[in-house]
Parts: C-alpha cells; structure tokens; sequence
C-alpha cells in the first residue's frame, strides 16, 4: 500500500466521523460545520488518489476555521439552544488527536517526498489537518463552555438520565 492509499483510507474514514457528527443535529451552525470538516476530509481523499495516479490537482482554502469561528461565537452568544451531552467531549478529544496525527503524517511524507509538487501538496494537506485541529479545539472550547455552564448543567443531566 502507498502513503496515497493509506492517506485516501484515513482521510475516508474521517469524512464518515465528521458525516455521522452532523447528522446529530446539535443546532444548524455546528451541523453545517462538520459538513464542512466532512467535505474537507472528501477533498483530501480525492487529492491523495490524484497524488497516486500522478496526477496534478489544486487545493484551495475553503475558509472553514474563519466560518468556524465565528460560528462558535454566534452560538456561544446567542439564544440558540444547543443539543449535545457531556459523553461527547471525549469523542471530541480523539478526533482532534486524530487530526494531530494526520497532521504530523503529512509533514513527515512531505519531508521525505523527492518530488517537489508532492512535497507542496502534502505540507498544504498537512496544513489544512492543522486547521481541522484548531477548528475542534474550538469545538472543545464550546463545548466544555457549555456543559460546565450553570444555565445548561439541569439539561445536560436530564439528557444523560434520558
């Protein structure tokens, strides 16, 4: 198996963590952001099956950690109620390690990769797995915001008990 079909399998399987994390439904803003992750890590698949075949391919900057962002905040802020249970902080924390790991992939392939176009595409992926680190560390943030917050612990704990 090459680095290009190991990265594609990783990069699929993160699609479906982040496809399956939007399906929950915890309000509009945090579902449209695991879209976004989710079709991010698709677009990573597709450019690592083009990096196989030798083919030449184009990443752009879909602007996720900036949407992310402000998002968040307008959530944090607002009066949108937000559905989730303190289980999923540590689902959370392994995805983010999970990022920090393909991150440190693409970094060590981009090191070692004798093409200079190879080595350019794998550190831009290596950098974009570094935004989807920082984007859950912001998840977290939230998160840990609003399970801790004392207006939400009554429903958090009406949820674990439901």
């Amino acid at each position: 198996m090459t680095i290009f079909e190991f990265a594609r399998i990783k990069e699929k399987q993160a699609e479906k963590v982040y496809r399956r994390l939007a399906e929950i439904g915890f309000n509009k803003g945090m579902t449209n952001i695991f879209e976004m992750l989710a079709d991010a890590e698709k677009l990573h698949s597709e450019i690592t099956e083009k990096m196989g075949a030798s083919e030449k391919i184009e990443i752009l900057d879909s602007g996720i950690l900036h949407y992310t962002k402000e998002t968040i905040n307008k959530i944090r802020f607002g009066k949108e109620k937000f559905n989730m249970t303190p289980s999923l902080g540590p689902i959370f924390e392994t995805i983010q390690a999970l990022e920090a790991e393909n991150e440190k992939f693409y970094r060590k392939h981009a090191r070692k990769a004798t093409d200079k176009y190879h080595r350019k595409v794998l550190l831009l992926l290596a950098e974009q797995e570094h935004q989807h680190y920082t984007i859950m560390g912001d998840v977290i943030d939230f998160f840990n915001f609003h399970v801790n917050s004392p207006e939400n612990s009554d429903s958090c704990l009406h949820q674990l008990n439901a």
